[in-house]
Protein backbone atom coordinates (compact mmCIF):
# COMPACT_ATOMS: atom_id res chain seq x y z
CA UNK A 1 0.00 0.00 0.00
CA UNK A 2 2.90 2.41 -0.85
CA UNK A 3 1.11 4.41 -3.32
CA UNK A 4 -1.21 6.35 -1.15
CA UNK A 5 1.65 7.49 0.93
CA UNK A 6 3.30 8.23 -2.39
CA UNK A 7 0.06 10.56 -3.33
CA UNK A 8 0.24 12.27 0.54
CA UNK A 9 3.61 12.79 0.55
CA UNK A 10 3.26 14.86 -2.76
CA UNK A 11 0.49 16.87 -1.12
CA UNK A 12 2.34 17.18 1.74
CA UNK A 13 4.91 18.57 -0.41
CA UNK A 14 2.45 21.09 -1.59
CA UNK A 15 1.20 22.02 1.60
CA UNK A 16 5.02 22.90 2.22
CA UNK A 17 4.96 25.50 -0.43
CA UNK A 18 1.91 26.87 1.36
CA UNK A 19 1.75 29.70 3.39
CA UNK A 20 1.37 27.02 6.63
CA UNK A 21 3.73 27.88 9.26
CA UNK A 22 6.19 25.42 10.33
CA UNK A 23 4.47 24.42 13.44
CA UNK A 24 1.84 23.53 11.56
CA UNK A 25 3.55 21.42 8.85
CA UNK A 26 4.81 19.79 12.19
CA UNK A 27 1.28 18.72 13.19
CA UNK A 28 0.50 17.31 9.24
CA UNK A 29 3.49 15.38 9.84
CA UNK A 30 2.78 13.88 13.31
CA UNK A 31 -1.20 13.48 12.30
CA UNK A 32 -0.43 11.78 9.29
CA UNK A 33 2.29 9.07 10.89
CA UNK A 34 -0.45 8.50 13.71
CA UNK A 35 -3.25 7.98 10.98
CA UNK A 36 -1.08 5.63 9.22
CA UNK A 37 -0.06 3.81 12.05
CA UNK A 38 -3.46 3.52 13.31
CA UNK A 39 -4.99 2.24 9.86
CA UNK A 40 -2.61 -0.40 9.98
CA UNK A 41 -3.11 -1.76 13.38
CA UNK A 42 -6.99 -1.72 12.57
CA UNK A 43 -6.64 -3.90 8.89
CA UNK A 44 -4.06 -6.14 9.62
CA UNK A 45 -6.34 -7.18 13.20
CA UNK A 46 -9.63 -7.46 11.23
CA UNK A 47 -7.64 -9.17 8.49
CA UNK A 48 -6.32 -11.93 10.98
CA UNK A 49 -9.80 -12.14 12.81
CA UNK A 50 -11.69 -12.84 10.30
CA UNK A 51 -8.98 -14.57 8.21
CA UNK A 52 -11.45 -14.15 5.09
CA UNK A 53 -10.25 -15.76 1.56
CA UNK A 54 -8.57 -13.90 -1.30
CA UNK A 55 -10.15 -14.72 -4.61
CA UNK A 56 -7.76 -16.60 -5.86
CA UNK A 57 -8.67 -19.14 -3.20
CA UNK A 58 -11.92 -18.99 -3.24
CA UNK A 59 -12.14 -19.30 -7.19
CA UNK A 60 -9.74 -21.90 -7.48
CA UNK A 61 -10.84 -24.04 -5.00
CA UNK A 62 -14.58 -22.88 -5.07
CA UNK A 63 -14.58 -22.85 -0.67
CA UNK A 64 -18.06 -20.70 -1.11
CA UNK A 65 -21.12 -22.51 -1.42
CA UNK A 66 -22.11 -19.58 -4.25
CA UNK A 67 -24.03 -19.91 -7.55
CA UNK A 68 -22.15 -16.49 -8.91
CA UNK A 69 -18.29 -17.99 -7.89
CA UNK A 70 -17.83 -20.54 -10.31
CA UNK A 71 -14.48 -22.74 -9.89
CA UNK A 72 -11.77 -22.15 -12.25
CA UNK A 73 -8.57 -24.06 -10.82
CA UNK A 74 -6.60 -22.08 -13.65
CA UNK A 75 -7.78 -18.32 -12.43
CA UNK A 76 -4.97 -15.98 -12.16
CA UNK A 77 -5.55 -12.11 -11.06
CA UNK A 78 -4.08 -9.39 -12.52
CA UNK A 79 -1.80 -8.15 -9.38
CA UNK A 80 0.19 -10.74 -7.10
CA UNK A 81 -1.99 -12.06 -4.60
CA UNK A 82 -0.45 -10.51 -1.41
CA UNK A 83 0.57 -13.58 1.89
CA UNK A 84 -2.09 -12.60 3.93
CA UNK A 85 -5.95 -12.76 4.35
CA UNK A 86 -8.33 -10.58 1.99
CA UNK A 87 -10.79 -8.76 4.70
CA UNK A 88 -10.42 -5.68 4.68
CA UNK A 89 -8.57 -3.89 1.97
CA UNK A 90 -4.94 -2.51 3.35
CA UNK A 91 -5.10 -0.59 0.15
CA UNK A 92 -8.61 0.72 1.21
CA UNK A 93 -7.99 1.28 4.87
CA UNK A 94 -4.78 3.69 4.10
CA UNK A 95 -6.58 5.05 1.25
CA UNK A 96 -9.77 6.21 3.14
CA UNK A 97 -7.86 7.54 6.16
CA UNK A 98 -5.07 9.46 4.27
CA UNK A 99 -8.13 11.26 2.01
CA UNK A 100 -10.24 12.39 4.97
CA UNK A 101 -7.64 13.39 6.94
CA UNK A 102 -6.29 15.58 4.23
CA UNK A 103 -9.74 16.71 4.06
CA UNK A 104 -9.63 17.14 7.81
CA UNK A 105 -6.40 19.15 7.58
CA UNK A 106 -7.73 21.63 4.89
CA UNK A 107 -10.66 22.03 5.22
CA UNK A 108 -12.38 20.54 1.81
CA UNK A 109 -11.95 17.28 0.19
CA UNK A 110 -12.44 19.19 -3.44
CA UNK A 111 -8.78 19.74 -4.16
CA UNK A 112 -7.40 18.85 -6.92
CA UNK A 113 -4.13 16.80 -7.85
CA UNK A 114 -1.89 14.16 -9.45
CA UNK A 115 0.51 11.57 -8.97
CA UNK A 116 1.99 8.44 -10.81
CA UNK A 117 -0.04 5.27 -11.54
CA UNK A 118 0.79 2.32 -10.76
CA UNK A 119 3.21 3.09 -8.37
CA UNK A 120 6.56 3.30 -9.93
CA UNK A 121 8.70 2.03 -6.77
CA UNK A 122 6.39 -1.18 -7.04
CA UNK A 123 6.03 -1.59 -11.16
CA UNK A 124 8.69 0.26 -12.47
CA UNK A 125 8.30 -1.55 -16.04
CA UNK A 126 4.39 -1.14 -15.81
CA UNK A 127 3.06 1.91 -17.61
CA UNK A 128 5.90 4.25 -17.40
CA UNK A 129 5.29 8.04 -17.14
CA UNK A 130 1.49 7.37 -16.68
CA UNK A 131 0.06 10.32 -14.28
CA UNK A 132 -3.15 9.89 -12.89
CA UNK A 133 -5.49 13.20 -11.82
CA UNK A 134 -7.87 13.54 -9.36
CA UNK A 135 -10.64 16.34 -8.50
CA UNK A 136 -10.39 15.20 -4.86
CA UNK A 137 -9.08 12.82 -2.16
CA UNK A 138 -12.20 10.84 -1.78
CA UNK A 139 -12.01 10.46 -5.62
CA UNK A 140 -8.38 9.18 -5.31
CA UNK A 141 -9.14 6.66 -2.29
CA UNK A 142 -12.22 5.12 -3.86
CA UNK A 143 -9.76 4.75 -7.36
CA UNK A 144 -7.22 3.09 -5.33
CA UNK A 145 -9.53 0.70 -3.93
CA UNK A 146 -11.16 -0.01 -6.99
CA UNK A 147 -7.66 -0.76 -8.19
CA UNK A 148 -7.77 -3.99 -6.40
CA UNK A 149 -11.18 -5.36 -7.12
CA UNK A 150 -9.90 -4.94 -10.69
CA UNK A 151 -6.25 -6.49 -10.08
CA UNK A 152 -8.11 -9.74 -8.51
CA UNK A 153 -7.02 -9.58 -5.25
CA UNK A 154 -9.97 -8.26 -3.18
CA UNK A 155 -14.01 -9.03 -3.21
CA UNK A 156 -15.82 -5.36 -2.97
CA UNK A 157 -16.80 -6.11 0.31
CA UNK A 158 -12.86 -5.60 1.92
CA UNK A 159 -12.71 -2.55 -0.63
CA UNK A 160 -15.86 -0.83 0.82
CA UNK A 161 -15.19 -1.58 4.81
CA UNK A 162 -11.82 -0.42 4.40
CA UNK A 163 -12.54 2.36 2.86
CA UNK A 164 -15.09 3.22 5.84
CA UNK A 165 -12.65 1.74 8.68
CA UNK A 166 -10.17 4.64 7.27
CA UNK A 167 -12.00 7.21 7.33
CA UNK A 168 -12.92 6.62 11.09
CA UNK A 169 -9.71 6.27 11.81
CA UNK A 170 -8.75 9.45 10.32
CA UNK A 171 -11.65 11.19 12.44
CA UNK A 172 -10.29 9.88 15.42
CA UNK A 173 -7.02 10.67 15.01
CA UNK A 174 -7.90 14.79 14.04
CA UNK A 175 -9.42 14.95 17.13
CA UNK A 176 -6.99 14.06 19.38
CA UNK A 177 -6.18 17.64 20.35
CA UNK A 178 -3.96 17.48 16.58
CA UNK A 179 -6.27 20.07 14.93
CA UNK A 180 -4.70 22.88 13.13
CA UNK A 181 -5.37 26.28 14.59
Amino acid sequence: PSHPFRVHASLATAARRSSRALSQRGTASCIRSMNRSMAAISCWDTKYWYNYARPIQAIREKCFNRRDLPQDVNWTPLIPTPPFPAYTSGHSSFSGASARMLELYFGTDNIAFSGPSPDPQRWPNDLPGVVRSWTSFSQAAAEAGQSRIYGGIHWQFDNQEGLEAGRAIADQVFDIQLRPE
